[in-house]
């Protein structure tokens, strides 16, 4: 095939990766397992239709831009009925929305180069996507990425906007807790578009002011049963802590605790979460999350609808 092809179009380009170029046209070749590319210019429209009996045309997919195993396992899981693939530890997604981009592969590169320790990083359709990144001691913040934005627009001429997502037990659970956070980033941007870099305690008090009530209850329930896992006596410490305007030691003879041990859980709290409640921003999210677990022993989802209405 290799001999023909380069015989017919000699500025074919064999390899083992699809190519994404406007201006060449790629095929996939079954029973070689690897692609060809060919510039469109060299191609009449005739040709063009006789390859397609042979190969199959490569386009901007999902199909074919999640070209490896992890990529298609984590694609089917989070959008089909596929399964939990296998993770140990805690994991994040990035989300990413591209204005326009012709390189794929120089920014799949340059992504991979600027987060190393990746799980995959995965297509839902030629702008957007998610990397998912394993938890390290040594995690990249919110200026990496901002800092990383700069550099794709500068190299590469390509503007992105990034969700930087919580860390999360790998379970069946992420599914849902991924298209929240989708929801977060979509509103984040809606009410902000010339912000590019968000996160939780950016996206939270958006959705906030923004959500019909029918559809932010099951929100802040599933964010309690998150942030707080049921514990009532958590939510003690924290909103006291967060009402104390981040007193500690206040905080502590309030609670009729050590200062230390108090410290200890709210240091053990923002790790555990991924928000730090010692930025304002972070602190309203979760504190009005309190508020809706005080709130929730005594009112139930229907008397909570009611309530608003009348």
């Amino acid at each position: 095939m290799h001999k023909n092809i380069l015989k017919l179009y000699p500025d074919a380009v064999i390899q083992d990766v699809p190519s994404y170029d406007d201006e060449r046209f790629c095929f996939y070749d079954e029973s070689t397992k690897q692609y060809f590319s060919i510039k469109k210019s060299s191609v009449t429209e005739r040709e063009k239709l006789l390859l397609e009996t042979k190969y199959t045309l490569v386009e901007e997919t999902p199909e074919f831009l999640n070209s490896r195993v992890e990529q298609k396992a984590w694609y089917q899981f989070l959008l089909n009925d596929g399964k939990l693939p296998d993770n140990s530890g805690r994991i994040r997604f990035i989300q990413f929305h591209l204005e326009e981009i012709n390189d794929y592969y120089n920014f799949v590169d340059a992504v991979e180069s600027f987060i190393q320790d990746r799980v995959a990083f995965v297509w839902f359709d030629k702008k957007t996507g998610i990397i998912i990144e394993n938890e390290m001691d040594d995690f990249l913040t919110e200026k990496d990425f901002d800092s990383f934005k700069d550099a794709i627009l500068t190299d590469f001429y390509i503007k992105v906007d990034f969700y930087i997502g919580r860390f999360f037990e790998v379970s069946q659970q992420l599914k849902e807790r991924f298209f929240r956070e989708q929801y977060y980033f979509k509103m984040g941007r809606t009410v902000y578009p010339q912000k590019h870099i968000f996160s939780f305690i950016h996206a939270f008090p958006i959705v906030m002011m923004t959500t019909e009530w029918h559809r932010l209850i099951p929100i802040l329930e599933q964010e309690y049963q998150d942030i707080f896992q049921g514990d009532k006596e958590l939510v003690k410490i924290i909103k006291k802590y967060l009402e104390n305007n981040f007193n500690t030691s206040l905080s502590a003879k309030e609670l009729y605790m050590h200062r230390n041990s108090l410290q200890y859980k709210i240091d053990k709290f923002i790790e555990h979460t991924s928000i730090d409640i010692k930025k304002f921003q972070g602190a309203i999210s979760v504190y009005f999350i309190s508020i809706f677990a005080d709130a929730s022993l005594y009112l139930d989802g229907d008397q909570f609808s009611s309530k608003h209405s009348s």
